[in-house]
């Protein structure tokens, strides 16, 4: 068989294996391959990062809205706590007035003072004149037991009781 006629056959031949020249390699594919996922893994990477950077700006964002809020309510608050100083302090009396009710109060008590004075004054005579007038009234009463009811035991006890008053006059 000639050779074109072998070309023929193997071409009409369907199982007949084709020898399929294999294209030699090159060695630059497994760097771009290397170089393909360094990229990506760099990709990857910055996409973490970049999420981190927004994950933080929004946590900054919510801290700062927070201590803005914050502020806002310590400045209410003092507010509110001046508001109530500044009324009490409007209620208290002025030193004026003070010095004035002062002034009344020492006033008062030396008046105190000697109304206690003439008091016992008063009372220290006064009690003098009771005791006195309560030495006679038990005298008169003997007398009336010892005339009516001549009642000698009870009519001394009257007495008694008069003269120990007198001794305690120590008049």
């Amino acid at each position: 068989m000639s050779e074109t006629d072998a070309k023929i056959a193997e071409a009409q031949d369907p199982v007949t294996p084709v020898e399929v020249a294999a294209e030699p390699r090159r060695p630059g594919n497994g760097v771009a391959v290397l170089a393909l996922l360094v990229g990506i893994a760099a990709l990857a990477v910055g996409g973490w990062a970049g999420w981190q950077s927004h994950t933080q700006q929004q946590l900054e964002q919510r801290r700062q809205a927070e201590q803005a809020s914050l502020a806002e309510q310590v400045d209410e608050r003092l507010q509110q706590s001046n508001q109530q100083v500044e009324a009490r302090l409007q209620d208290l009396p002025s030193a004026q007035s003070i010095d004035e009710q002062r002034r009344l109060l020492v006033t008062l008590q030396g008046d105190q003072q000697q109304l206690a004075k003439t008091m016992t004054s008063v009372l220290g005579a006064s009690r003098e004149s009771w005791r006195l007038a309560e030495a006679e009234h038990l005298l008169r009463l003997a007398i009336l037991r010892l005339t009516a009811l001549q009642d000698i035991a009870s009519a001394t006890a009257l007495v008694q009781g008069a003269d120990d008053i007198l001794r305690a006059q120590d008049d």
